[in-house]
């Protein structure tokens, strides 16, 4: 008898952290004051009570100045590697600080293009999502799982969901970001988000030839 085993593959990605493969990429563009900071927090510190180093992105979000149009982001810069994801489907992100906020990822399968120093409008593969602040009790921080699936990604440019976007090509994955909106006026002010590890994650059915055994194995 044939039973299905669950084979789950991983892929770490941004390990090590390096905070020289990040640039900033504010509403300053469009006139904004908006402002963004990537920083990597070395371990077993206050902040980073854990035994590698995390990253920490941070800023202040304002969204006065622009009509309620206000952003703040860290992406990776131009010419790197491309990362191929089509075997895997889905990011997991371990968070163990939150400021209670909107927080977006966004990967891309193009370059950025730029103009006169400025970021120019491109179509990224968005995913909102809000933890509960962080409360740190007797010194112990919870650590928050959050989960992407990429079917549930939205491309969009700046904010706007594009209909007619070609399909994401998970084969050629060439940038990502971290970013804050303002949607609106729902929010602003200091921001601050730290993330301890980026994993792409997927699963295939094998067969055993074993009625007995049903194992999870990471690869």
């Amino acid at each position: 008898m044939y039973i299905p085993q669950v084979v789950v593959t991983a892929l770490a990605l941004f390990s090590p952290w390096d905070k020289h493969i990040w640039t900033a990429s504010d509403d300053t563009v469009r006139g904004g004051i908006s402002q963004s900071y990537f920083d990597v927090l070395e371990p077993k510190t206050h902040e980073n009570p854990f035994s590698h180093p995390i990253a920490k992105f941070y800023g202040h979000l304002d969204y006065e100045t622009l009509g309620g149009s206000g952003f703040a982001t860290q992406r990776t810069i131009d010419g790197l590697p491309p990362t191929d994801l089509s075997n895997y489907d889905r990011l997991l992100l371990e968070i163990p600080y939150s400021d209670g906020k909107i927080y977006t990822i966004n990967i891309r399968d193009s370059d950025v293009e730029t103009k006169g120093g400025k970021d120019q409008p491109s179509v990224n593969w968005a995913y909102d999502f809000q933890l509960p602040a962080t409360k740190v009790v007797k010194g112990e921080i919870e650590l928050h799982q959050v989960v992407i699936y990429f079917k549930d990604l939205t491309p969009t440019v700046r904010g706007t969901v594009q209909k007619d976007a070609k399909p994401l090509n998970l084969a050629k994955i060439l940038g990502a970001s971290i970013m804050i909106r303002s949607f609106e006026t729902t929010q602003q002010g200091d921001f601050e988000l730290r993330i301890k590890s980026v994993t792409a994650l997927g699963q295939d059915s094998r067969s055993l030839n074993d009625r007995h055994t049903s194992d999870v194995a990471y690869t």
